[in-house]
């Protein structure tokens, strides 16, 4: 019987983290810029050979979860300050007549690919993906087409192939460290590194629109606390199904010797010893407040990035980082 509580207990708290999640934004003034971003995938397929085009768009529209008949929208499960941040930098510079349509197509053909690959190559890494001639085709032409574009993009502009490749580098330092963080701080700043493809882009256009070192650098660091608190906000989600498959989470880094040795175990049990390892997992998560202190984390680092946008002139960027952080301040409050 005590055990039936204990698993009411985990259970209770798997159901409270997956329920967190960011406030809705209304993306309608940058709607022709995302109309844009999701043709480059379109493009990507048209790009292959003809006899893998059609293998291409349907493993990519189920891998973004798009049924047949409905609108190809590929980015749907990206929040939106992951792509608008190319409409807010360069609004100005379209106004003015400084920023070309080409510029635009560089960008988010660059910007989209980043987005793609992101999780592509992670599950192909972990078997996620099976991979196939198809799904090595569709990830090394993305990856040309995302250096053909950057190259394009920094033909004009000094300085910004060393920051792309810096960059670059910096995401493959990233994925393949294999020391695991030894707490909160350093699991940020490993991911920091791991999503140094989507910053490419974004740091690049602020570079070309004329934007000031403290400009590139402020937009920069909102960036990356975005893509930060999106990444805790994923691991409070996704609780149950890390300890299951024994990923390293940012919940795995905040735990004790002791938690961690159990969650390290647990993924290679199974039965009622495997939960029994949960449940206690879940019980020292809670007693110490745990997914409390994440949330508060991603708070904290939307509300940076809220703030970092408004000093550098992008107030309609940190309305959105603002509204993304409304539910999880509200999450946070309701259980106090």
């Amino acid at each position: 019987m005590p055990v039936l509580i204990n698993m009411k207990l985990y259970k209770s708290l798997l159901e409270q983290c997956a329920g967190i999640g960011f406030g809705e934004i209304d993306a309608g003034n940058a709607a022709d810029f995302y109309r844009r971003l999701n043709g480059q995938v379109s493009d990507l397929c048209r790009s292959l050979p003809k006899s893998m085009q059609a293998g291409a768009m349907m493993f990519l529209m189920e891998y973004g979860r798009i049924r047949v008949g409905e609108t190809l929208d590929f980015f749907k499960h990206y929040y939106a300050p992951a792509w608008s941040v190319l409409h807010w930098v360069t609004a100005g510079a379209r106004a003015s007549g400084t920023w070309s349509d080409k510029d635009t197509d560089d960008a988010l053909c660059a910007q989209a690919m980043a987005m793609e690959l992101h999780s592509l190559d992670d599950h192909l890494v972990d078997g996620g993906i099976p991979v196939s001639h198809l799904t090595l085709l569709v990830r090394s032409q993305a990856w040309r087409r995302m250096r053909d574009a950057v190259d394009r993009f920094c033909a004009d502009l000094p300085g910004g192939s060393d920051v792309a490749h810096g960059l670059i580098d910096d995401y493959y330092s990233g994925i393949t460290e294999q020391d695991a963080p030894g707490d909160l701080d350093a699991y940020c700043e490993l991911f920091r590194k791991q999503m140094a493809t989507w910053v490419v882009m974004p740091v690049l256009t602020a570079m070309k629109t004329g934007g000031s070192d403290d400009f590139v650098a402020g937009l920069r660091r909102a960036y990356e606390s975005f893509g930060i608190a999106w990444r805790l906000l994923d691991d409070l989600q996704d609780l149950g199904d890390d300890m299951a498959d024994g990923t390293r989470s940012a919940v795995y880094v905040c735990l004790d010797e002791k938690g961690r040795a159990l969650w390290d175990d647990r993924s290679r049990g199974m039965g009622k010893g495997a939960d029994k390892q949960m449940d206690t997992i879940c019980a020292m998560a809670r007693d110490v407040k745990i997914p409390e202190m994440i949330a508060g984390r991603i708070v904290a680092e939307l509300d940076n990035a809220a703030k970092l946008s408004d000093g550098i002139g992008l107030p309609g960027l940190g309305d959105e980082y603002r509204v993304l952080a409304g539910p999880v301040r509200a999450w946070i409050e309701s259980y106090r």
